[in-house]
């Protein structure tokens, strides 16, 4: 039997059943001796990596799915685990898939691998509905959808004490703060795209503690323009993808990603770099055709992201036709887990088919 002793979180959580078992202390965990297993859940580089390193040296198995921990200290992380006689392993699931937890060390000497096919996650289509969200201020479809997303701009202005201007772009980003998600590229050209653009910018979440100064520091600078509101609020994030115009997520990695599916189904178009599911996902817009469902830049490079930033305010400011294509095509595209589910299938059949 498993028995959860603890969960290592910064927040409190009183109403939860399992609010009894939230400490703040990650050497609790790792100096009691009842504690063998430890499934570590921080995401990014640090913390993770001091507290895997510790647990590992106090001889407590580690089960992570952090891919960019594992990418950048795996085989260090793979040989304090050997030396202590503890395992170190990665839970290669996706997106709520069948999870295959497994050793890092037996992984990398598995069978040889014919073909590999990738599937990208959905989204719940019943949480994240603009229709029938009660945390937005009006409801809104893919047919209709000025009024909500105008009163939805207009109630988060409020809530967050930024001018009510419904014409002035909006461009948000709900992410995890870590270098993973792109903040370098962000924090490089923010105040430049600030001081030169009619716009205002809200960014929501919690991650590295430099980022979480440097965007409350940009906010400083902008009081006008900016509001970093450093916290997890589910219902805000809601609001903020309803509120939304523009959507910036200029990932360094992200092997599928979720938010900017959630911000198309919103109408807030996307601005992603092209890697991994972002790529997948997100059709650049064409001026030529006018077919797209955002904005797309290749490169790790904050000035490509701030060229598309202005290219998606200006379209925003000067071709309304056009931009509401991109809305429309982002809120009708089809990211469901129903989707999902029936490439998964398809896959099996194949599989089953070459046996």
């Amino acid at each position: 039997d498993v028995h959860v002793k603890y969960i290592l979180d910064l927040r409190d959580f009183p109403d939860s059943p399992d609010g009894d078992r939230v400490i703040h202390d990650a050497e609790t965990i790792v100096a009691d001796p009842e504690v063998s297993l430890i499934v570590e859940t921080m995401g990014g580089v640090h913390p993770a990596l001091e507290f895997s390193s510790r647990a590992l040296a106090c001889g407590k198995h580690v089960v992570t799915s952090n891919k960019e921990l594992v990418a950048k200290h795996g085989a260090e992380l793979m040989a304090l685990a050997k030396e202590k006689g503890v395992g170190y392993l990665y839970e290669a699931s996706v997106g709520g898939g069948v999870p295959l937890i497994r050793s890092m060390r037996t992984s990398l000497a598995g069978d040889r691998i014919d073909s590999v096919s990738g599937i990208l996650n959905g989204i719940d289509i019943d949480t994240y509905n603009p229709e029938k969200d009660p945390n937005i201020a009006l409801n809104y479809s893919a047919e209709d959808y000025k009024d909500g997303k105008a009163a939805a701009k207009t109630a988060l202005q409020q809530e967050l004490s930024l001018d009510i201007d419904p014409e002035v772009p909006l461009v948000t980003m709900i992410s995890r703060l870590v270098d993973q998600k792109g903040l370098d590229l962000i924090l490089r050209i923010i105040d430049e795209f600030l001081d030169t653009e009619e716009v205002q910018v809200v960014i929501v979440g919690t991650g590295d503690p430099h980022y979480e100064a440097e965007l409350r520091a940009v906010e400083s600078r902008h009081p006008d323009k900016c509001r970093s509101y450093i916290d997890f609020d589910t219902k805000l994030s809601h609001r903020v993808y309803a509120a939304g115009d523009l959507f910036m997520m200029p990932s360094i990695s992200e092997p599928c990603g979720l938010s900017q599916m959630i911000a198309m189904r919103y109408g807030n178009v996307p601005i992603v770099r092209e890697t991994g599911g972002l790529k997948d996902t997100v059709l650049p817009y064409n001026q030529y055709t006018g077919e797209g469902t955002g904005f797309t830049f290749q490169n790790v490079n904050a000035h490509e992201l701030l060229y598309k930033l202005r290219e998606a305010v200006d379209l925003y400011n000067d071709n309304e036709e056009a931009f509401e294509g991109l809305i429309t095509s982002g809120m009708t595209a089809n990211f469901s887990w129903d989707q999902s589910a029936r490439v998964y299938l398809d896959l099996y059949d194949k599989a089953l088919a070459d046996q």
